[in-house]
């Protein structure tokens, strides 16, 4: 279906593209003060009014915004920490398609459309996602607003900070404890562990008390959103919120499980 942006008046069109539901258009000229864009497509039409100014109208502006300082009540409650920032790696402060080229950062940001599509009755689509690739994700989640739970700022960058951003050819490598490579340990992915029904049994019964630590319930799906994390990495993100000794108990119990 091929759909064409013209102002309203102008004789001439913008230019057209192909696409299904969204449609992007790029360098459209704006005029100062108002300006309609029509698009249409066969028969169907619709109309925009946009305003160009010189300043910015500060109704629009996001007051008291805990963005770049973490949010109050992350979690349990109290006030906002400072977003951590580990030179090397990933954070809320990169673009979401910088993130999207590693492999867990990609897995991720896919979980959670998945996630929010299922849970929130939102459908995100790659058009949309191509909007908004140079956004950081920080910026995206401020667009979000009280659409996803309190805490999803520091959440979120407490993972990335786990992930070696693209370029970095020497990431720092944890100490491993001892273990039988044969049985699953927290340093498999969450993704590997759940594809084995005894494993995810496992991960499930150890990460209910993980989640009332952290105060938010963990299902089935939410677990899936850290498919490309180590059990490992998710411990260490969030480790100031946990028991000193839960890393022991996650791989006490996995090692119990053979991955043949």
């Amino acid at each position: 279906m091929e759909t064409t942006v013209r102002p309203f008046g102008w004789r001439d069109k913008i230019g057209s593209t192909d696409g299904d539901k969204v449609f992007l258009f790029e360098n459209v000229p704006l005029k100062d003060g108002e300006n309609t864009l029509t698009a249409t497509s066969g028969l169907e039409s619709d109309t925009i009014t946009l305003l160009r100014i010189e300043e910015p109208n500060p109704d629009y502006e996001l007051k008291n915004s805990n963005v770049g300082t973490g949010a109050a009540n992350w979690f349990e409650g109290g006030e906002a920490e400072p977003l951590t920032l580990r030179e090397g790696y990933l954070s809320v402060q990169d673009k979401l398609g910088d993130i999207m080229k590693t492999e867990a950062g990609g897995k991720l940001v896919e979980g959670a459309i998945d996630y929010i599509g299922r849970e929130m009755n939102m459908n995100i689509g790659k058009g949309m996602l191509a909007m908004v690739k140079n956004f950081t994700l920080e910026k995206i989640i401020s667009m979000a607003g009280s659409r996803l739970p309190q805490g999803a700022l520091p959440m979120v960058n407490a993972l990335l900070q786990q992930i070696p951003a693209p370029g970095n050819k020497h990431p720092e490598e944890a100490e491993q404890m001892p273990h039988d490579a044969a049985h699953f340990s927290i340093y498999d992915t969450i993704g590997d562990i759940c594809a084995n029904e005894q494993g995810k049994a496992a991960l499930m019964e150890f990460t209910a008390g993980f989640a009332e630590k952290l105060g938010f319930p963990l299902s089935e799906g939410m677990l899936a959103l850290f498919d490309g994390f180590t059990v490992n990495q998710l411990l260490t993100a969030f480790s100031k919120k946990l028991p000193e000794d839960m890393e022991n108990t996650a791989e006490e119990a996995l090692q119990k499980i053979s991955k043949s």
